[in-house]
């Protein structure tokens, strides 16, 4: 191990990292080397570090002898976002819920999405989405490359997801609504219309 570039404070000790590869890997061949991280229970935000590789290679400089681990680190949602309405003589109510997740070249694709709750005065109601509306970016190169020396991927890749559900209530009740959003990504955003 050694510590994070940039002077960063959040370091992974090295007792958390585990390494798992063969003691010596002959020139010119392949071998599996897993990093095993175990994140402490208290860990917030990124956690950086790295494990030095041990190559024996006056050919190589520090930088290429060593592999990087950067981890955001996110806790379970135990809490939904919830957003409040009063509802008074109206002929609708449209609660619309959108999020998007933006895929880079060295990042694998996340879910898009949220579960969701809709509460009445009355209680809790069965509300299926009126409408749903996805959008995916494509691209045809894999950055710098051009689709046909690009990776086993194929040439088309994907690097934008975007999800929308709309919700409507036809005739609601007078009183105070709600909408309860447990997302399941970092990002969302909420338009509520009353009619």
């Amino acid at each position: 191990m050694f510590p994070p570039p940039y002077g960063q404070s959040s370091q992974l000790s090295e007792d958390s990292v585990k390494i798992e590869s063969p003691n010596q890997i002959p020139p010119k061949s392949k071998a599996d080397v897993k990093i095993r991280v175990n994140v402490p229970v208290d860990a917030r935000g990124i956690l950086r570090g790295g494990v030095r590789l041990n190559i024996d290679d006056p050919g190589l400089d520090e930088w290429m002898q060593r592999v990087d681990i950067n981890l955001n680190v996110w806790q379970k949602l135990t809490e939904p976002y919830v957003k409040k309405v009063v509802v008074e003589n109206a002929s609708k109510l449209r609660f619309e819920l959108s999020a998007s997740s933006h895929i880079y070249r060295m990042y694998r694709s996340v879910d898009v999405g949220f579960d969701v709750k809709i509460k009445s005065p009355d209680g809790y109601i069965d509300v299926k989405p009126s409408k749903k509306v996805e959008v995916v970016g494509v691209t045809l190169s894999s950055g710098y490359l051009p689709p046909w020396e690009g990776e086993s991927e194929g040439i088309y890749r994907v690097i934008k997801t975007e999800k929308t559900e709309v919700y409507t209530i036809e005739n609601p009740e007078n009183g105070v609504w709600s909408i309860e959003v447990t997302p399941k990504c970092d990002e969302f955003s909420l338009k509520v219309e009353v009619e």
